[in-house]
């Protein structure tokens, strides 16, 4: 994929988002078109954007993700969270909520839920 259209706003997570890249690495794999249409069908379902990335997340970035501490890993998830509400909004979607059971996978036990404008 080229550059994503937008670049990640950052705020509060520079501690996790820098370290060996992994933070603009996960942010140009979001934005990768199967990634795009695996959230979007996840919001057409009312499912959690992150619950349909998990499968994928975990073959590309395991080690990355898995090997860092607990409290490092925690944030990590929560940027991807916020990665993927940046990205939804800028598609064009609205937040429905945030604090919704992930139903399958086991990186993720919650997270927010969009719907098509």
């Amino acid at each position: 994929m080229s550059n994503p259209p937008v670049q990640f706003d950052i705020g509060s997570y520079t501690d996790v988002y820098g370290p060996s890249n992994l933070g603009g690495d996960l942010w140009e794999w979001l934005w990768r078109s199967e990634n795009l249409a695996r959230m979007g069908a996840a919001c057409d379902c009312n499912k959690p954007a992150v619950q349909a990335l998990q499968h994928e997340l975990q073959k590309d970035f395991g080690l990355k993700l898995t090997s860092t501490k607990t409290n490092e890993f925690h944030r990590i998830k929560m940027m991807i969270g916020q990665m993927v509400k940046q990205i939804l909004l800028h598609e064009g979607f609205d937040l429905i909520g945030t604090n919704y059971k992930v139903t399958t996978g086991n990186l993720f036990t919650r997270g927010a839920k969009y719907t098509r404008k």
